[in-house]
């Protein structure tokens, strides 16, 4: 079970990365985020205003070619 946290990201804490992809550092009471051996395991849910974007486990590469909220 996960503890709900509720995070505002301004945009000028958003630093762009390639294509589409923005970047936000997050911060330590966020738990560990997918990664290559565990592409599944972030409960993390991203919202733009009030709707969420996604699918959520998006691959970076497809988000910086496609972006449209992966």
């Amino acid at each position: 079970m996960h503890d709900e946290i509720e995070l505002t990201v301004e945009p000028r804490q958003a630093r762009p990365d390639q294509g589409f992809c923005w970047i936000v550092d997050l911060p330590a009471q966020i738990e560990e985020g997918d990664d290559l051996d565990n592409p599944a395991r972030s409960a993390l849910q991203l919202f733009e205003g009030s709707s969420p974007l996604g699918p959520a486990h998006a691959d970076h590469n497809r988000i910086r070619v496609v972006g449209g909220g992966l």
